[in-house]
């Protein structure tokens, strides 16, 4: 929270001369404080908005409009308690919000950091065609400070307002809504969504009705995209809802979803050039799918070759497969249960990219003898920007440790104790023993070298 410029910080050095004279001396050290990254003088983060989007396309006078956008922390700060809110919504000629909720709020982001915001909002009957500025305000908290009063302008493209006036009924989708509001791939929703003939005295009859994603996204799940609508009166509303499905390999970004209307009117009269009666509307609308992350721990060991001991460090090993398409970022791994981490209260892995794998390596500390049961929770940041939490039950055996009796030599290294062995004899028989032993080589010697000598000497006799 430091301000940006020169700072002086005193210094007092004390000492002590051969006669223990103390003394006593002061100096002044300056020090230039500079702007951090991403935050300005007053020490405030940066906070922008980008990647804005509506849907749909062409918005009408009257109907729904999603705006989404994406929300970046520019600093290496944390922000959190992210308030955003449409200050003042008055008017037949504004947007006004949807939801009763005062703000859209976001707990917290990283330094450096995103998160995708999508709030939806009603174009007042009266509102302008073309380019209309939607103006929001935020505030967040950093280092314990609140900052206030920020706001950010936003431009809706393309807003249509025929219906006053017009000698033909307007069809638009005045509103749309998806049950659950997450779409997630490989899911199923409800899309609900609303007609309304904008005009204020001609009925519109014969409506044919297409729903389209061009890269099947979205598709039915059961039955025909094209459903027909008899007759919608002037200044009505019909509602409608199909089943869609979401494609198990979507990605995570908005896809568009086209609504094509064709209709007659009484007093229609058949285009000369193509000789169809009636008009044809096309409607886009902005879907966000969300990626199915995927992520799987799998392959959890406990200690090293030489077992695991209760109260002393050993190895937690572990693989982390990310089978998703979308890279998994700040990945970080922790224990409970009746295991500790030794160092630290998380292993910090990083990031893993789509289709890759991790091997967790952690030391850890089991804190109970016998068959100790563990949570291994791993947390990343999916390819929303959300957190996302996965736990997975584990179990170790582990060995208790040696504790010696009182008074008596602990186990030497390796567990083994030599035993001294009993004597087979007594030590004075034995010296016995080998004393007649020797004597007795002795006397068997000798005779065997006096029986050789003779034997010589007969040979030399016969031979003279």
């Amino acid at each position: 929270m430091a301000k940006v410029g020169l700072k002086e910080v005193p210094v007092t050095f004390t000492y002590e001369d051969e006669g223990g004279t103390e003394f006593t001396a002061k100096t002044t050290i300056y020090l230039e404080i500079e702007t951090a990254e991403g935050v300005d003088a007053e020490g405030k983060p940066n906070i922008v908005i980008t990647n804005v989007n509506q849907s749909p396309d062409a918005p009408n006078a009257g109907a729904r409009v999603d705006v989404s956008f994406d929300i970046e922390n520019k600093s290496k700060l944390d922000i959190s308690d992210v308030k955003i809110s449409l200050p003042a919504a008055t008017g037949t000629a504004a947007f006004a919000p949807l939801s009763s909720e005062p703000y859209y709020y976001i707990d917290s982001i990283k330094g450096g950091k995103n998160v995708k915001v999508s709030m939806s909002f009603m174009a007042g009957e009266a509102i302008p065609e073309g380019t209309n500025s939607l103006t929001l305000q935020y505030s967040f908290v950093a280092n314990g400070k609140t900052y206030t009063g920020d706001s950010a302008t936003l431009y809706v493209l393309n807003v249509q307002n025929s219906g006053v006036g017009s000698s033909k009924p307007k069809l638009i989708i005045s509103n749309n809504t998806t049950t659950p509001e997450e779409l997630k791939a490989g899911s199923t929703f409800d899309f609900e969504f609303d007609i309304k003939n904008t005009h204020s005295s001609i009925d519109a009859r014969n409506i044919k009705v297409v729903v389209n994603q061009a890269d099947n996204i979205f598709s039915v799940d059961n039955g025909s995209n094209t459903f027909y609508i008899s007759k919608i009166p002037a200044g009505e509303t019909v509602k409608n809802t199909l089943k869609l499905r979401v494609k198990s390999d979507a990605v995570t970004k908005a896809y568009p979803l086209e609504i094509t209307m064709d209709y007659d009117y009484e007093g229609a009269e058949a285009n000369p050039t193509t000789g169809q009666i009636g008009e044809t509307t096309k409607e886009t609308i902005n879907l966000q799918a969300v990626e199915n992350s995927r992520p799987v721990v799998d392959n959890i060991a406990v200690g090293s070759w030489d077992g695991a001991f209760v109260n002393q460090a050993t190895t937690l090993t572990f693989d982390f497969y990310n089978m998703g398409k979308s890279p998994l970022n700040n990945v970080r791994a922790s224990v409970s249960g009746d295991f500790t981490l030794s160092t630290g209260e998380n292993l910090y892995i990083g990031n893993v990219e789509a289709g890759g794998q991790e091997m967790g390596e952690m030391e850890v500390i089991p804190a109970i003898e016998g068959q100790a049961k563990g949570v291994l929770t791993v947390i990343f940041e999916d390819s929303t920007g959300q957190e996302v939490t996965l736990t997975k039950d584990f179990e170790g055996t582990i060995q208790g440790a040696y504790m010696p009796d009182p008074g008596t030599d602990p186990i030497p290294d390796g567990g083994v104790i030599d035993v001294a062995k009993s004597p087979i004899l007594p030590v004075w028989l034995f010296i016995i023993i080998q004393c007649v032993v020797l004597v007795a080589g002795i006397v068997g010697a000798r005779k065997i070298k006096i029986g050789l000598y003779k034997k010589k000497l007969r040979k030399l006799e016969e031979a003279e």
